[in-house]
Formats: structure tokens, C-alpha cells, sequence
């Protein structure tokens, strides 16, 4: 399957196609069920809707790389969020990308975006993951591996090998000139 992939950069209009990989992949995600268990999630149509927005402030931030998977005649089947740290601050220049402000969440939006969430949890585990790279990485610049997901009817097909290889190609000389923090993935 791995030939008829086609990888490239994610566009806002990609957002809700990439959320509902997300959400798809998250439904049995271990840590995701700890921090959010399925009986209490709001329903799947909301969770793709809230995670598309969340997509699309990210990409008007412009502090991520957002790359999709697609398989032709089916659509997205996966996607990873890359993000470049330099001096444990994300950095992300790319001539190509107009940044525009991220719009505010409304507090009805923020309190549906949290149902059921163990917000200490997810608290716990960021401050742990984060002090785990500065720990490895330290001021160095590097690429950071935030998410990576696979919608579950398309994995063990080599979708997560392409978009990480997409990365690479797409770095200068085809080679990562940084090192590259990859964080453990959904499957």
C-alpha cells in the first residue's frame, strides 16, 4: 500500500478530515482514555468538530507542521504534527505560510472541549513530557514529533513510516540537519 500513498503538507481545509483521523485513532489511545474516558466524551461529531478547530487555530499560530497521509479515492488516513524548537522556545519560518492570530475560544467552547477531561492528568503528563525533551534537547534546535495518528483501518500499512519520511525529504540536503524528538504515537 505504501507506493499509493500520497503525503503533503495539511491545509485548513484538510482540518475537519484530519480530525475525525484523530478522534478515530484517540478512541483507543491508553494514556487518551485515561485522560478522557469514553463514556464521558462527548459525542464523536463534537469531538471532530472541536479537534478541527483546534487544527485550524494551530495552523493560523503557525508554530506547527502539519503533514497528512491520504490514500487516493479514500481520503486521510493519517496525520503527524511536527513543531521546531529552538532554545526550548517553537520556532517555525517558512516563507511559504501567512500567519494570522489564533481566534479566542469561547468559554462555552473551552468548557465542551474539557467534558470529562482529567485536566490534571493532561496537565501532569504535558509538564512531564516537556521537561523530558528540554532535559535531552536542551537549547538545541531540533523537530519535535507532538502527534502522529493513523486512522485504526489503515494502520500497519506504512502510512506512520511516510509521514515521518515526509519530514525528512522535505528538511534541507533530505537529511534532518536537527534532531528530531519523536514522542510515542497513537495506534
Amino acid at each position: 500500500m505504501s507506493s499509493s500513498i500520497l503525503v503533503s503538507r495539511l491545509s485548513v481545509d484538510d482540518a475537519q478530515a484530519a480530525a475525525t483521523v484523530y478522534v478515530r485513532g484517540m478512541l483507543s489511545h491508553a494514556v487518551h482514555l485515561r485522560i478522557q474516558p469514553l463514556d464521558k466524551r462527548p459525542p464523536i461529531p463534537t469531538q471532530i468538530n472541536i479537534k478541527a478547530q483546534t487544527f485550524r487555530d494551530m495552523l493560523a499560530a503557525g508554530q506547527s507542521r502539519f503533514v497528512k497521509a491520504v490514500v487516493p479515492g479514500e481520503g486521510v488516513a493519517g496525520v503527524a504534527i511536527w513543531m521546531l524548537f529552538d532554545g526550548k522556545k517553537a520556532q517555525l519560518e517558512d516563507e511559504n505560510f501567512v500567519r494570522a492570530l489564533p481566534r479566542e475560544r469561547t468559554k462555552e467552547e473551552e468548557a465542551e472541549a474539557l467534558v470529562g477531561v482529567d485536566v490534571e492528568l493532561r496537565k501532569q503528563l504535558g509538564a512531564t513530557s516537556s521537561a523530558t525533551r528540554d532535559k535531552i534537547m536542551g537549547d538545541s534546535k531540533y523537530w519535535y514529533l507532538s502527534l502522529m495518528v493513523v486512522d485504526p483501518k489503515y494502520q500497519q500499512q506504512g502510512i506512520g513510516k511516510a509521514l515521518l519520511d515526509f519530514l525528512d525529504e522535505q528538511s534541507e540536503g533530505g537529511r534532518l540537519k536537527w534532531p528530531a524528538l519523536k514522542r510515542g504515537s497513537a495506534r
